[in-house]
């Protein structure tokens, strides 16, 4: 029977991480705390599904700052280029 010690598993610091605060860094103006502090959870199968032609349909979810979408292509589905209007 062999025996491990803890130096062989992990690697020993010789000294502290030097950490420090990074102000203004990651966080999202235009998010409460409240709303970003409770996650709201949706069903994506729940959402009705759109048929785009014979071999492709999709399901989305979307809001004012993000869509999310799943797509379902048979074999054979040919799909456009994506472009979206300049801003």
């Amino acid at each position: 029977m062999t025996t491990t010690s803890t130096a062989e598993i992990a690697p020993v610091l010789l000294s502290q991480p030097q950490v420090s605060d990074a102000p203004g860094r990651g966080i999202l103006p235009n998010v409460s705390r409240h709303t970003a502090a409770a996650p709201q959870l949706y069903e994506l199968d729940a959402q009705p599904v759109e048929q785009i032609s014979e071999l492709l349909q999709r399901q989305y979810l979307s809001s004012s700052n993000s869509t999310f979408v799943k797509w379902i292509a048979k074999k054979g589905a040919v799909v456009p280029l994506h472009q979206s209007a300049p801003s």
